[in-house]
């Protein structure tokens, strides 16, 4: 079985239905993905049904008191080992990858779909290599994916449309009113479930498209805070890249270059930073955080302390002892290095000079 499509196979089958009309076609050597997918999410038709008549009213009648913390920042700037980080802490509450894998079903088949996950998993992350399991934190966009149609995650499986995606889905701007009213109760519900499955601890939510969505977060959490981490544009750039190739192979159902990847996160990234900096003025600012991911990797306990202080979180010293025992786990963890061409520097000091200027990297000749 295709081993990078197994963590999908449990979403909604007319997701992927609409997905395949609406981004669609596959090429014909990719039949089979499409068919994997929707025949294996249709079986998880009575599993959904059978949460949704137990728990559908609680779930929508549940109150979300204590204001979500959500992590932003682009893909590849240390959203993940941030968002890890800060799951430490037992008292916040998180989204892991069995649940945004089944994300309707994950209360009555937790015990099943734990076993599933960590069946389809494979063990490391194949961008950077970081430990994958199924209680290992998530980002909720893949709740979103296995839900709806309503995703820029589905440039993974059909790439040619990655930039409209990214446009409609990403930083909305070129969402319709049905799209955007239907995206917002999704993933209202998507939060207020998660609140009721951590018995109501503040969750830590991390999505990098979120980036591009503050003011509609806002208008669904008014008391949100935010965590934007940031990296220099030279390591982003590659790696993002990397990431986009070693992602989509395995499940892609289109062809597409390497130079168009390429121009793709060259497209993608700036623009999802632009919309960050003209959006952030909407948040108060004793409910956002800027963090430098130099300085995470650098001192990530002292980075810690003053997110928990600029956001009035818990008592950082309660966390320390846990945070400091997965600092020890990961210690020999090293970094991917990336060697840039004089043509990628030329395009990275052209597109995201204003990042450059904005958080005081300094650029480089090619």
């Amino acid at each position: 079985m295709q081993q990078d499509l197994k963590p999908l196979m449990a979403g909604r089958a007319m997701a992927w239905i609409k997905a395949l009309r609406l981004y669609g076609p596959p090429q014909i050597h990719y039949i089979h993905r499409a068919f994997l997918l929707v025949l294996s999410s249709g079986f998880s038709i009575i599993p959904r049904i059978e949460e949704s008549i137990r728990y559908a009213q609680k779930i929508r009648e549940t109150n979300i008191d204590i204001p979500p913390v959500f992590v932003i920042g682009s893909w590849r700037s240390g959203t993940t080992f941030l968002h890890t980080l800060l799951i430490q802490d037992t008292r916040f509450g998180y989204l892991a990858n069995y649940q945004v894998g089944a994300p309707e079903w994950y209360i009555c088949g937790e015990n099943w779909m734990k076993k599933l996950t960590d069946w389809a998993l494979p063990p490391q992350r194949p961008m950077d290599s970081m430990p994958l399991q199924a209680e290992t934190p998530q980002e909720d966009e893949f709740a979103v994916l296995n839900i709806s149609e309503l995703s820029p995650y589905f440039s993974f499986f059909f790439p040619r449309s990655m930039k409209m995606l990214f446009d409609r889905f990403a930083v909305l701007k070129t969402i319709s009113e049905n799209d955007l009213s239907r995206w917002k109760n999704i993933y209202e519900l998507i939060v207020k479930k998660a609140v009721f499955a951590n018995g109501d601890k503040q969750l830590i939510l991390k999505n990098p498209v979120n980036t591009g969505r503050i003011p509609q977060l806002l208008e669904l959490f008014p008391n949100a805070m935010f965590i934007f981490i940031y990296r220099n544009p030279y390591d982003v750039y590659p790696s993002t890249i990397r990431t986009m190739k070693r992602l989509a192979s395995g499940v892609q159902m289109q062809d597409v270059t390497e130079r168009f990847l390429e121009d793709y996160v060259m497209y993608a990234y700036p623009r999802l930073i632009r919309k960050y900096l003209d959006d952030k003025i909407h948040i108060p600012q004793d409910r956002l955080i800027e963090i430098q991911y130099e300085r995470l990797a650098e001192d990530p306990l002292g980075t810690l302390r003053d997110i928990y202080t600029k956001l009035n979180l818990s008592d950082f010293d309660s966390a320390l002892p846990q945070v400091s025992q997965y600092l020890d786990s990961v210690r020999s963890y090293q970094k991917n290095i990336f060697n840039l061409t004089d043509d990628q520097i030329y395009k990275i000091n052209s597109e995201c000079e204003f990042i450059f200027r904005e958080f005081g990297y300094q650029m480089r000749p090619p």
